[in-house]
């Protein structure tokens, strides 16, 4: 299996505190200090709906549309959870498919993704000249971060600060079948962790909806679920990830490494004194990119299919929300004319991994008196200011119209639970009724 190209798009840069309420800046300022990030995040000010969004992604891909016979939908966040988001996705982009379906699985959706697709590609002998498209659409609602009743209440003022972090953004991936068998999916994955995370989002959901000739959807008040994690495992998802570093280190001397967004503080850490090729760490710039991290960073590094011949590619995805999945591939390469062994890389000793890392680390602080220097990459603004100036860029407008359509969708629905989220929303934003 190799990636074909990769179309993008995203909301506009916007500075990550100026969304903060008064009352909470100085514990938000602590928490971008601490996690390194975000300054800035891509915001939807221009009131492009979620399938604009995707039709603007798409748009480098119309070429494939006659020959694409799975459409896959890997978003953090979507407006259906029954019918399924990507067939609504594909009737919207008028493409059709022969399957199509949802991933379940938070920030890590793209990368299970990815490895269905892989086995799809091994086992249906039809998909031989057809493409696979993964869809990530992340378009976290403007009332995800809650105003905490009290800046004394830890949690809450911690999930507001997260928040506050996602952004907007969007790609699509064309996938075709090939004899490229370098991929390795390595998980962890233990019952006690919040593994399968499904956010349909039932008072916006009318903004989801495709447009179609041929059938229409109504919107009932009883739809939907919402679904927070209580416990991540974070730390030994970590831990499990780093093994597979250290035991596979000439894969990863020329590896480009590619970590979830919100997880950068933790790894540009731990990987001071790595021997990759680079490491990119895009949380502080372009701030949580969810599911879509893994293919927005590669489109924002080689564009759409720029990726080199033989690039090794790692993503480091233990998302919050997810079973934790470490994957490695090497682009269109020809080296492995066969399915990899699986081999117990998985199996490790803590406090051995530790040690081995912090001896390294030591090492070229004290001895060598300098830092490996791996190239680090990140999100520069500079590069899209051109595309940026082509949209219209009209803030207090955009989320007064928001504003308009949720009060519209909260009177027509009669969603009272969300009711006391738009106040604060519009009291966070200072904006009025009328």
């Amino acid at each position: 299996m190799d990636i074909v190209e990769i179309g993008a798009t995203q909301g506009q840069n916007y500075n990550f505190m100026d969304q903060v309420h008064p009352s909470m800046k100085e514990k938000c300022e602590k928490y971008v200090k601490k996690s390194k990030g975000p300054t800035n995040l891509f915001r939807n000010l221009d009131g492009r709906t979620p399938m604009q969004f995707v039709e603007d992604a798409f748009k480098p891909l119309q070429k494939y549309k006659e020959k694409i016979a799975v459409v896959i939908d890997g978003s953090t966040t979507r407006g259906f959870q029954m019918p399924s988001q990507a067939s609504l996705y594909s009737q919207h982009l008028g493409l059709k498919p022969n399957q199509y379906f949802d991933m379940v699985e938070a920030c890590n959706g793209f990368c299970r993704a990815l490895e269905t697709a892989y086995m799809m590609f091994q086992t249906q002998p039809d998909l031989e000249d057809k493409y696979i498209l993964i869809i990530n659409n992340e378009q976290p609602p403007d009332t995800r971060g809650v105003l905490p009743e009290s800046v004394a209440n830890y949690k809450q003022v911690a999930s507001y600060y997260v928040g506050l972090t996602f952004s907007h953004v969007c790609t699509c991936t064309i996938l075709e079948k090939s004899d490229n068998y370098s991929w390795k999916f390595n998980h962890y994955t233990k019952t006690t962790v919040a593994t399968n995370i499904n956010i349909p989002l039932p008072y916006i959901s009318s903004l989801f909806n495709p447009k179609c000739d041929e059938f229409d959807i109504e919107i009932t008040d009883c739809y939907g679920q919402f679904c927070i994690p209580s416990h991540h495992d974070l730390e030994k998802k970590a831990f499990f990830s780093l093994n597979i570093v250290e035991n596979d280190i000439e894969f990863y001397k020329k590896a480009h490494v590619i970590t979830h967004t919100f997880s950068r503080y933790v790894y540009e850490r731990f990987f001071a004194n790595s021997h990759f090729q680079k490491l990119s760490v895009y949380y502080n710039e372009a701030g949580n990119l969810g599911s879509a991290s893994l293919p927005w960073i590669l489109y924002d590094n080689y564009g759409g299919k720029g990726i080199p011949q033989d690039q090794n590619i790692s993503f480091i995805g233990n998302a919050a929300g997810g079973s934790n999945l470490t994957l490695q591939f090497s682009h269109k390469s020809k080296k492995y004319d066969c399915p990899q062994v699986v081999d117990d890389r998985h199996k490790y000793n803590k406090n051995l991994l530790l040690l081995k890392i912090g001896l390294r680390s030591k090492f070229y602080e004290w001895v060598l008196r300098q830092g490996k220097g791996t190239p680090i990459s990140t999100y520069d603004p500079k590069k899209n200011q051109d595309n940026n100036k082509n949209q219209v860029i009209q803030t207090k407008k955009a989320w007064e119209e928001r504003v308009k359509q949720m009060e519209q969708h909260l009177e027509e629905n009669k969603w009272y639970p969300v009711d006391n989220q738009l106040q604060q929303f519009k009291k966070s934003n200072k904006i009025s009724s009328n």
